[in-house]
């Protein structure tokens, strides 16, 4: 499995888009490679689902999967910062998800806030705590 499972999509982000992107971010999981595994998650949460599919239901977003994917990654597998990944995401973000993400920080960062806590903001980064109002 690789990026074209996903590419093969073209510009659909579809629930089967949403389904494609979990299911990579699992294979790239049991690779070891927990970052890429993050960004496919991500991936998912960026899908255009609306809660009714039936994939949806049978696999909710993956803020859970997130947070454990967090906690549970070997200290010697690289993740990367997680607090600047979340605030690249953002950044990211179009309308009407931007909306969402401007100011108090979404379901994504609130899930994956108790996570991520230890994680230093980077020199050309703000920490949540000194973002501006």
């Amino acid at each position: 499995m690789d990026a074209s499972v996903l590419t093969a999509h073209g510009n659909e982000r579809d629930a089967e888009f949403y389904l494609t992107a979990l299911t990579y971010a699992q294979y790239l999981w049991q690779r070891g490679l927990a970052a890429r595994a993050i960004l496919k998650l991500d991936r998912a949460l960026l899908s255009d689902v609306r809660g009714h599919e039936a994939e949806l239901r049978q696999w909710p977003l993956p803020y859970e999967a997130m947070a454990w994917l967090l906690r549970h990654a070997p200290p010697n597998v690289f993740i990367g910062n997680p607090r600047v990944h979340f605030q690249h995401l953002a950044d990211r973000m179009k309308s009407p998800a931007a909306n969402s993400a401007a100011g108090a920080p979404g379901p994504a960062g609130r899930s994956a806030a108790p996570c991520v806590r230890n994680f230093p903001p980077t020199p050309n980064t703000r920490s949540p705590s000194r973002a501006s109002p």
